[in-house]
């Protein structure tokens, strides 16, 4: 296997990254995960808009186009032999100089990509609420930082406890997002969501789930709303970029079911990422 750095290529067990790299000394940096299928990375467009945004929200100067990166990501699928499977990018902000933790203009950004098999089978969670909350007002929450530690620690803890994901609320118990997800519920066949006032990380595929539902009728609203509105619903599943989405059979102690609306957004989520992949 092999994995890219700045249009280099090097085999996955030789060392790319410095010891000076910000992205390794202070998490200086920013990452997005895709889905490969048929050789294709899905919604690669989407995931440069927010990485590009991203970057620009924390002054990391990209220094190449999405055509140059698109190129550098298929080459890499290609070479690694990838049918299914998940295309990593990490841009950091460089080395450190003389400049120390200042964010200096002339530092040489660096991108590394990973192209890794994965097979993509069905799922279901059991989730738990995070032991600690977060605030509305971070500037890091909404955006997909590789300072990473309070996702994977909120996670680590509902893993003890026999869950697969943990669920952040914010000030007041406001429901906010998973640790590696978004949040989505029915209630009367009507779908819910956090809204993006909470601080959550706009996600590429919470971002399709809300178009797909409305393209079907079913109506679909961005809400400030706590634990009991979640506890009563009908339904509720999950979204991320590789799974997909995925139906919540427990939540804390309560056993949920999968509902309809749920398995018909999963199959038109489906049809979505085959007419990508397949063009």
């Amino acid at each position: 296997m092999w994995i890219c750095n700045n249009g280099t290529f090097y085999p996955q067990h030789q060392p790319a990254l410095s010891l000076l790299d910000r992205g390794l000394r202070w998490g200086d940096g920013l990452f997005e995960t895709i889905r490969i299928e048929n050789r294709t990375p899905l919604c690669i467009t989407e995931h440069w808009q927010r990485i590009t945004n991203s970057a620009s929200h924390f002054s990391i100067p990209l220094l190449i186009s999405q055509e140059i990166l698109h190129d550098w990501s298929i080459k890499l699928i290609q070479k690694n032999q990838i049918q299914s499977g998940v295309l990593r990018w990490i841009l950091t902000r460089g080395a450190v100089d003389s400049s120390g933790m200042k964010f200096h203009p002339d530092l040489q950004s660096q991108w590394y990509i990973e192209a890794n098999p994965m097979e993509f089978t069905p799922i279901t969670w059991k989730l738990s609420f995070a032991k600690f909350s977060r605030s509305k007002t971070s500037p890091i929450t909404p955006h997909k930082s590789i300072n990473y530690l309070e996702n994977l620690f909120a996670l680590h803890i509902a893993e003890k406890s026999g869950f697969d994901e943990a669920l952040f609320c914010v000030e007041q118990g406001v429901l906010q997002e998973g640790t590696k997800s978004n949040l989505f519920w029915v209630k009367q066949k009507e779908v819910f969501t956090p809204a993006y006032t909470t601080g959550l990380l706009g996600g590429i595929t919470r971002q399709a789930i809300v178009e797909i539902a409305k393209g079907e009728g079913v109506r679909v609203y961005e809400v400030e709303e706590n634990a009991e509105s979640l506890q009563k619903a009908d339904e509720i599943f999950m979204t991320n970029s590789l799974q997909g989405i995925i139906p919540v059979t427990q939540l804390e102690n309560q056993e949920r079911k999968k509902g309809k609306i749920t398995t018909l957004l999963q199959k038109k989520l489906k049809d979505y990422w085959s007419k990508i992949a397949s063009s």
